[in-house]
């Protein structure tokens, strides 16, 4: 008989993880699956999961979605991503909202094991991963990215930040050319699924302190971010994408046109 590998204890606590969120998951929100097209479902599925017009892409309305609106177009949004898990819904499934609503089930699901694997390699104990693993399955803290179909931005956004994790992980200890560039594709790609993924560079970064000092490295904060630099360059990298894209109509937000303030500042603490 062949001596356990220290893998295998992780590799079935996962699977037992896996398996046990997945029917709390079903118990506490499979009810889900049986919500048709809502709010912005119509728009933001119905059209950008007609890939053939490119303008969807750029998230601009169609001429019949302008004839219906006092404004010349819609959020300026970037979500490619997004809009092709769309697409394969559904030339996969067609319109079928029990599909949608499964498949933003099946992201939550995926992103609740992921969850799990990413917390030990920060410096948690295995026990506190399962527990934290169960209580962000119960409770994702955002409702809606899971009921709302077009909210699926906020499902992938997360899967793709907690894989560069995972891919910083992974090529922190064990190195390799192939490993080096995934943390940088995988927040490419959240930054592709929805905006707010403009926070996830800097996230990545204590992540990587956390992950080194892990690992018994013995890194300061300082030389972690300096060596994180090129993900912190995303962030000022997107805004200049997005200004190139859509010009000043990458401010445009519900009707009017949006400039930076302290107001803004100060409504945070106002509000």
């Amino acid at each position: 008989m062949e001596a356990t590998t220290p893998k295998t204890p992780f590799l079935m606590r996962t699977a037992g993880v896996a398996a046990g969120t997945l029917l709390l998951i079903l118990l506490t929100q499979g009810w889900m699956m049986g919500l048709q097209f809502q709010l912005d479902d119509f728009e933001q599925v119905a059209q950008a999961a007609n890939l053939e017009d490119g303008t969807v892409l750029l998230g601009e309305d169609t001429a019949d979605q302008v004839a219906t609106r006092n404004r010349p177009t819609f959020v300026k949004f970037f979500r490619p991503v997004l809009h092709v898990s769309f697409a394969i819904d559904a030339a996969l499934f067609g319109a079928n909202p029990r599909v949608f609503h499964g498949m933003n089930l099946g992201l939550h699901w995926l992103a609740v094991v992921l969850l799990f694997c990413v917390l030990p390699k920060l410096g948690l104990e295995k026990r506190e991963s399962s527990i934290a693993a169960f209580l962000f399955a119960v409770h994702p803290g955002k409702w809606g990215a899971i009921s709302w179909i077009a909210a699926r931005g906020d499902l992938l956004m997360v899967l793709f930040f907690l894989l560069s994790i995972w891919a910083m992980h992974r090529y922190r200890s064990q190195g390799g050319r192939i490993a080096a560039p995934l943390p940088m594709v995988f927040l490419i790609l959240a930054l592709l699924s929805k905006e707010g993924a403009i926070v996830c560079p800097a996230l990545l970064v204590l992540c990587d302190w956390a992950v080194l000092r892990h690992l018994g490295n013995g890194t300061t904060f300082r030389r972690a971010a300096l060596g994180a630099l090129p993900y912190l360059a995303l962030i000022p990298g997107y805004m200049l994408f997005r200004h190139w894209l859509f010009g000043p109509w990458a401010n445009y937000y519900a009707g009017e046109m949006r400039t930076f303030s302290t107001d803004v500042i100060l409504s945070v603490f106002t509000d």
